[in-house]
């Protein structure tokens, strides 16, 4: 078979080969090119990118794209939509003759009727009319007029109306038809008669109905009544008699700017039988009525659920806590935790703590001990190298000292004076009044640093959301590195990966040493091939795990590069150099003092831009 060239050629001309280091900036590239909006490029991928580390890539993206002609496909669209159209006819009046042309359908549509032709017609009330003529013009349908009837009366035929009603009887609709010629216009007094005969009493329009018959409104469906809906009563709500936002933590200031966190109300204590919740009932709407007159029943508005958690009862329509603890709001439902009390430090005296509830810590929590608690830990004073493990909030008044070995993980908000040499894993926001020294954080949420001396220095913060500090980076210390925009599902597990593949390129290295070992060895080894092979084994194993950690690893860069949140880098005063600011998987390094700025992404860049961050004081 010999191809035609000529035919492909044709065909293919408006197709142009893109190459770029990943998808979305080829379809970028493409839309430039092509001269059209990136939404109208269509594309076919040739080669996917390959993503190393650190925003190299070892393949680059291909494409073959082109342009989506959306103005033809709306033509084509109307073409076909044009190639189907019912029968019709048409009918005209000339002298005493009654003439019928009956046009035959196109495409799929649907012929005229017999019926439908007879009452057109007997709506003139004609003197004679020939139904076998008409039959025959109906089957004929050839476009051709001919006469089917005769009108010997003096003057046209009068005009005539039409009353419609909907289903449900809500509607009704007029139609008039124009009087042949001579023949008598209808009038109000005619639609009045027509209403009162099809029994429509209710919600009469009867300007609406003046001005069609003044405006010779004909061959138009025209609404002339409208009944009432039966409107629906309110629906069931809940009367909160305690603070749902307490899980939100609003900090407050004195006249020196200095946030006040005695006075948190983190914590909310009720007593055994006091009223958590009140629910209001669902009440009756009002009835309807539709154009006939005729009353519909009234509705009645959407009861609600009490939202009982543990440690609550419920006594008809009033929730009630069951024991006395700390109210929380929480998915929905109101639970009740019971609080644990520490009047001093924890440390030997009351060793570890484990207890699914609040935890309220007098002192503070020394070294290599450990919290973990199924609600909120409230820390009055500061927190060591130890662990920290909480279902809610965790406050703590007078820092973190974590000495390279805190570790911290919440499933809420952390709020604290400052943060020191930490591990942190927040699913919710991250704030603090003072500096965020050497730690890494993986916050799900938000990071506010909000103080005189709110700085981030050296260290790694991740945030799902934005990022707001006073200042970034410190002269003489470690590369600040600043990401935001990276849902904390991602971020976790790229930092696994990412240890991972540390530990087992670890591995690799101390299998090269003892290959090497054995090697230099080799004459005075009883077992040095079998040594030798058990070696070489055990590591194109390892390097095979090695290699999926790293596919996966490029996935999952995919993964944040087609899920980055809209998210910004606020800073009320200075970037210093060094600091490497990243958003999704899009970074650059900071190699001058930068003042007052705030970064976003836009396409594959980061700008920089005046701040737009929140007040910090």
């Amino acid at each position: 078979m010999i191809e035609d060239k000529s035919k492909n050629e044709s065909k293919d001309k408006n197709k142009i080969l893109i190459s770029a280091k990943n998808l979305r900036e080829a379809i970028k590239t493409a839309a430039e090119k092509l001269g059209c909006p990136e939404r109208n490029i269509r594309y076919q991928i040739i080669q996917n990118p390959r993503y190393i580390f650190f925003g190299l890539w070892s393949q680059s993206a291909k494409i073959i794209a082109w342009k989506h002609d959306a103005l033809n496909m709306h033509v084509a669209e109307a073409l076909r939509a044009a190639s189907d159209i019912d029968g019709h006819i048409s009918t005209e009046l000339i002298n005493s003759e009654l003439r019928l042309t009956v046009y035959a359908p196109i495409g799929r549509g649907i012929p005229v009727s017999f019926e439908k032709v007879i009452t057109n017609l007997r709506e003139y009330e004609p003197d004679e009319l020939d139904e076998e003529k008409v039959r025959d013009l109906v089957n004929r349908a050839d476009g051709k007029s001919e006469t089917v009837g005769r009108i010997s009366k003096s003057g046209g035929r009068d005009g005539t109306f039409s009353i419609d009603v909907s289903k449900d009887g809500m509607e009704a609709y007029l139609t008039l038809f124009p009087p042949g010629k001579g023949g008598r216009k209808i009038d109000l007094e005619d639609i009045i008669k027509g209403l009162v005969r099809e029994g429509i009493v209710y919600g009469l329009k009867e300007d609406i109905i003046k001005w069609a018959i003044s405006e010779n409104r004909y061959n138009e469906s025209i609404l002339i009544a409208e009944g009432n809906s039966p409107v629906p009563g309110a629906d069931g709500r809940l009367e909160f008699k305690f603070r749902k936002d307490l899980h939100i933590i609003k900090l407050k200031e004195d006249e020196k700017g200095r946030v006040d966190y005695k006075n948190l109300e983190l914590i909310e204590m009720v007593k055994a039988g006091d009223i958590l919740i009140e629910r209001i009932p669902s009440e009756l709407g009002e009835a309807g009525k539709n154009v006939y007159g005729k009353e519909s029943l009234p509705l009645s508005g959407k009861d609600v659920e009490l939202p009982q958690g543990e440690n609550i009862k419920v006594e008809g329509n009033t929730m009630l806590a069951g024991i006395e603890g700390h109210v929380i709001w929480s998915t929905g439902k109101v639970t009740i935790s019971p609080v644990y009390y520490v009047k001093g430090d924890v440390n030997y005296s009351t060793g570890n703590i484990d207890f699914n509830g609040t935890v309220c810590i007098d002192g503070l929590v020394e070294d290599s001990f450990s919290v973990k608690a199924g609600g909120s830990i409230i820390v009055k004073k500061s927190i060591g190298k130890c662990k920290i493990s909480a279902g809610g909030n965790v406050t703590v008044l007078g820092g973190i000292l974590g000495r390279q070995e805190a570790e911290i993980d919440i499933d809420g908000d952390l709020v604290a004076l400052f943060i020191e040499n930490a591990k942190l894993k927040v699913k919710g926001n991250l704030i603090t009044s003072e500096m965020i020294l050497h730690s890494n954080a993986i916050v799900g949420g938000e990071i506010f640093l909000n103080g005189v001396r709110a700085a981030l220095v050296g260290g790694s913060v991740t945030a799902g959301r934005d990022i707001t500090v006073r200042s970034i980076g410190g002269e003489g210390t470690s590369r600040t590195s600043v990401r935001a925009g990276v849902k904390y599902k991602y971020a976790v597990k790229q930092l696994e990966l990412k240890e991972e593949m540390a530990r087992i390129d670890s591995i690799i290295e101390k299998i090269d040493t003892a290959i090497k070992q054995v090697e230099s060895n080799k004459e005075t080894s009883s077992d040095y091939v079998n040594t030798m092979k058990q070696l070489i084994t055990r590591k194109n194993q390892i390097q095979l795990h090695l290699k999926a950690l790293r596919e996966e690893s490029r996935t999952l860069e995919n993964e944040i590069d087609l899920n980055s949140a809209h998210a910004s880098i606020n800073v009320y005063e200075l970037v210093m150099p060094g600091t490497k600011i990243e958003i999704g998987n899009t970074s650059m390094v900071i190699s001058n003092n930068i003042k007052y700025v705030t970064f976003k992404k836009l396409g594959v860049k980061i700008n920089v831009m005046p701040y737009e961050g929140k007040s910090i004081e």
